[in-house]
């Protein structure tokens, strides 16, 4: 059930990605060898952990996007929880780099 909610969650993304014009496309994580995908493939310029969940540790959610992507360059989790808009967090430092832009 969580897995299917999971990847209901990151087709919503790729969707709202594409009507904001970016090319977008699921992840397959479950493909053997080589480094992790993102669960989102886009020319979007972040590396985007899709969380669709009623309780979220994002401690353990930028766990896993720094581990797929340990550069640390540009990760982001997207989130939300059933009724809600999505959201994003991503690195304090990031943030204020692109408000600088």
């Amino acid at each position: 059930m969580a897995r299917c909610k999971g990847q209901r969650g990151e087709r919503q993304v790729v969707d709202i990605l594409k009507e904001h014009g970016y090319t977008a496309a699921r992840g397959y994580q479950t493909r053997g060898g080589g480094k992790e995908q993102p669960d989102v493939v886009s020319n979007f310029p972040f590396r985007i952990e899709v969380k669709y969940c009623q309780t979220l540790n994002i401690y353990k959610a930028f766990e896993q996007v720094n581990l797929d992507n340990p550069d640390g360059n540009n990760n982001i989790v997207v989130f939300r929880r059933n009724g809600q808009p999505w959201r994003v967090a991503l690195d304090f430092i990031q943030f204020l780099e692109l408000c600088q832009k």
